[in-house]
C-alpha cells in the first residue's frame, strides 16, 4: 500500500537514508565525488531534522507497505522574482521505486498541498544536466520548462 504523508520526527533516520541514496545515485557522474562522499545518511538525518523542528520547510515523506522509499520537501520559492510561488526544492524516490509512477503521484500530492497552502504557481528547479528527470513522465506531465543560468 502506498501512503504519502508529513513526516514527523521519528522519520528522520528514514528519511536520511532515503535522500542521501538517491542523491547519491541520481548524480553520480554530475556532481564531484568529493561533494558526493558528503552526501552521507547521518548529515541528511540531521538536515531534515533541523527542517521538521523549525518548520520553514515542509516535508515529506512517500511509503510502501510502511517502508520510506521517497521523499519531498515544500516551501515558498526563494526566488524574489516568482512572488506568490511555492516551491518543491528537493523530491527523491529509491532507484527501484522509479519509473512506477510514484514519482508522479508524489509530485501531485506537493503540488496539491502547494495550493492549499495559497501558492498560485509551484517551481520545481531541475540541474540540466539530469536528464532522466526532464524526460521523466513527471516534467512531460506536469511541467513547464524554462532555462535559466
Amino acid at each position: 500500500m502506498t501512503e504519502i504523508r508529513w513526516a514527523q520526527l521519528e522519520d528522520t533516520q528514514e528519511l536520511g537514508y532515503v535522500h542521501s541514496e538517491a542523491y547519491l545515485n541520481t548524480y553520480q557522474g554530475i556532481m564531484p565525488d568529493e561533494y558526493l562522499n558528503q552526501v552521507t545518511p547521518k548529515v541528511r538525518e540531521r538536515y531534515f531534522y533541523t527542517a521538521l523542528v523549525q518548520r520553514v520547510e515542509r516535508v515529506a515523506i512517500a511509503l510502501i507497505d510502511k517502508k520510506a522509499v521517497g521523499c519531498m520537501v515544500l516551501k515558498a520559492s526563494s526566488d524574489d522574482d516568482l512572488n506568490h510561488s511555492g516551491e518543491i526544492s528537493a523530491i527523491y524516490l529509491l532507484q527501484n521505486y522509479r519509473g512506477v509512477g510514484l514519482g508522479k503521484q508524489l509530485l501531485k500530492w506537493g503540488m496539491d498541498r502547494l495550493k492549499d497552502f495559497g501558492f498560485t504557481t509551484v517551481v520545481i528547479w531541475v540541474l540540466k544536466e539530469n536528464r532522466n528527470a526532464i524526460r521523466s513522465m513527471i516534467c512531460k506531465a506536469l511541467c513547464t520548462t524554462e532555462q535559466r543560468d
